[in-house]
């Protein structure tokens, strides 16, 4: 077997220097720079059991950008093991363009979000998440 398929396990401090990487990259609302740490057959799940790729996921952050243009992912948390890492953060932001179908609000947010990445020759994977949308709509709506 060549080289070249054999997958490298990352270190625990390779993993949290990646989630370092990403949360920097997300903060600096650059979808390029923030895609290039992903592999091309990147896999997200969903709550709801769904799995999507890379352009769905790209589209989505996309659409957060665009409604809420502000926003900072703070990180609370990040936990490394074996080839995966789990993060924690706040999103902080204010909602001045249009989100999930409603005009901007103008309203401020203050969520927090979880996340669990696969890392694979130091690229990221996988990925499940969940986001406390319940307590966004709310602050959409207040």
């Amino acid at each position: 077997m060549s080289s070249s398929n054999v997958e490298t396990q990352a270190s625990t401090a390779d993993l949290h220097q990646i989630a370092d990487e990403y949360v920097r990259r997300v903060n600096l609302r650059d979808l390029d720079a923030l895609f290039a740490l992903y592999t091309p057959d990147f896999r997200s799940h969903a709550a709801d059991g769904t799995t999507t790729g890379l352009a769905e996921t790209r589209a989505v952050l996309a659409s957060f950008l665009d409604a809420v243009p502000d926003f900072a992912a703070t990180p609370v948390r990040v936990v490394a093991e074996d080839d995966w890492f789990a993060i924690s953060f706040i999103l902080t932001g204010t909602n001045t363009g249009p989100f999930n179908g409603t005009p901007a609000t103008g309203r401020s947010i203050q969520v927090l979000e979880m996340r669990m990445f696969k890392v694979v020759d130091g690229k990221l994977a996988e990925h499940w998440g969940l986001i406390d949308l319940a307590t966004l709509f709310a602050q959409l709506q207040s």
